[in-house]
């Protein structure tokens, strides 16, 4: 008997292994999601699982789940196929699977839901129905812009060598993508640049406002999610609180101040609701210190 159990102790470690060091269960949402885009051409059953926000509050509790995996554009389909695949293997390095996914449902449950109560705002102030009756909310893009904030977070010392199955990359962090009147664009600022292009799409009429609008709140919930309440396994620590990742360097340099003074706006407010918490300095000059640089 015992034996046997000293089997089964071992094949579920190993099965605990496989998911936590693999990339099967990135794999099987990328077959989910390429299975929802195979159906999303099918008016019946694209409706049976896409979400408009009034429903939300019916019955019809499986679309919160569902949502995320369905939508008919091809360009936001291919953009999470590298962000489950290429994306997380790059962040995989020194993230847990299990950190991501969770990462990664928060980011994608927390933007629905704002989005629908955003949704339900504007009926009642403005009386505008479109957002709420019309728009479904469909896609992953909130997961896409959480891979790219983690990127921003991952890669912060000088120089990365990142090892994949096969090929050998050096990653600079601080290696100039395009020169701009406001400033360098850097590998650092990907998430803002995804933001961007999503607008230029949607003014073009590839994407649909509503994926602007997840966008932005992705970006925002990613971040503030890694760097107040990420509890960081080798350190023990809880959120990110480096300077390379204060919410100011999500922007380029140039327009960084007006950021960095909005970023403590908003800052205080979140501390006077209780989101977050002030650093406290645990150095010996003073009792208790607050760092600018929490955004």
């Amino acid at each position: 008997m015992k034996g046997v159990l000293g089997d089964l102790q071992i094949v579920v470690e190993q099965h605990s292994d496989i998911l936590r060091n693999n990339a099967l269960p990135f794999r099987v949402l990328i077959a989910i999601r390429t299975l929802g885009l195979v159906i999303s051409p099918i008016a019946a059953a694209y409706e049976s699982v896409a979400l408009l926000p009034f429903q939300l509050f019916t019955i019809e509790v499986w679309r919160l789940i569902t949502c995320h995996f369905v939508g008919p554009n091809i360009l936001l389909y291919a953009w999470t196929v590298w962000s489950l695949h290429f994306g997380t293997n790059l962040i995989r390095q020194n993230n847990c699977n299990e950190s991501l996914l969770k990462i990664y449902a928060i980011t994608q449950i927390l933007t629905v839901l704002i989005v629908c109560g955003a949704a339900y705002g504007l009926y009642a102030v403005a009386a505008k129905t479109s957002l709420l009756y019309e728009t479904y909310i469909v896609d992953m893009v909130p997961l896409n812009c959480a891979v790219l904030v983690l990127i921003k977070q991952t890669y912060k010392s000088e120089f990365l060598v990142i090892k994949l199955q096969i090929v050998l990359f050096q990653f600079l962090p601080d290696t100039i993508l395009l020169e701009t009147s406001f400033g360098r664009i850097k590998y650092t600022h990907l998430p803002i640049m995804a933001i961007l292009l999503i607008s230029l799409l949607y003014l073009v009429g590839i994407v649909r406002p509503v994926t602007i609008l997840q966008g932005l709140l992705a970006v925002q919930i990613s971040w503030t999610y890694l760097r107040f309440f990420n509890t960081q396994d080798s350190e023990g620590t809880c959120g990110d609180s480096s300077e390379h990742f204060v919410w100011a360097s999500l922007f380029p340099r140039a327009t960084q101040p007006f950021f960095t003074v909005l970023g403590r706006i908003c800052f205080r407010s979140l501390v006077k609701l209780g989101v977050c918490k002030r650093t406290v300095s645990k150095s010996g000059f003073s009792d208790i210190s607050v760092s600018l640089q929490d955004f």
